[in-house]
């Protein structure tokens, strides 16, 4: 069974060692990863087998945590 714990967070998940890597954001960390361990995670992490956690940060809200991912690929947020 998959802890219910929600806190909003950043995560990056890795194929390999110098593999492919993927940035999300999620309000339940520990569902988020388990569902992209297991393949129930459709899209880019099951088609490129991304499935190792790495790093995550929690945060006190939703937009700080929503805030890391345009500064990893170098862009901004738009303000809508």
């Amino acid at each position: 069974m998959v802890a219910n714990i929600k806190s909003p967070s950043v995560y990056i998940l890795a194929s390999k060692p110098r593999g492919t890597l993927y940035v999300g954001v999620t309000s339940n960390l520990v569902k988020r990863v388990w569902k992209h361990r297991e393949g129930f995670a459709d899209g880019f992490t099951k088609r490129h087998g991304v499935r190792t956690l790495v790093w995550y940060e929690l945060h006190s809200t939703m937009a700080d945590a929503m805030r890391f991912p345009f500064v990893c690929h170098g862009s901004q947020p738009s303000a809508g």
